[in-house]
């Protein structure tokens, strides 16, 4: 599996996908993602799931976390990547216009619990930025 964490610092938001599979809880976000297909690295996949979740492309970023897991089809690693959307290229959000369209949340809604994220994706998303704390890869 894999995520990627896009923030825009200055607006202090970070890119976020609502969920749309019937089978998760409805009304949650989380980062966009997926998993990775055959021969893809971590890094290929995200730029990928960033592509077809968001309609953004991306560049990867320095940062990444790897979180060790078990599913209903056994162990397996979650790659957290950051990704920087290209320069002219980054989504505006465009209001409540249908469900499954990707927005900027702002992290205090986050925090603040106003917007529920998969436990997760909140876990990777504080790995990363404590990397980003930390000035480590």
């Amino acid at each position: 599996m894999v995520s990627v964490i896009c923030i825009k610092w200055r607006e202090k938001e970070i890119l976020l996908v609502p969920n749309i599979d019937p089978n998760k809880p409805l009304g949650f976000w989380g980062l966009p993602g997926g998993k990775m297909k055959n021969g893809e690295t971590p890094e290929i996949a995200v730029l990928r799931e960033l592509a077809e979740e968001t309609g953004q492309e991306g560049i990867v970023g320095k940062y990444r976390a790897e979180i060790s897991k078990i599913g209903s089809e056994g162990e397996y690693v979650h790659y957290f990547i950051t990704a920087k959307i290209l320069p002219g290229k980054e989504l505006k959000n465009c209001g409540d216009s249908g469900i499954g369209e990707p927005k900027w949340i702002p992290i205090r809604e986050i925090i603040d619990g106003r917007v529920k994220m998969f436990r997760g994706h909140v876990q990777g998303l504080i790995f990363i930025l404590e990397k980003i704390a930390e000035g480590k890869k």
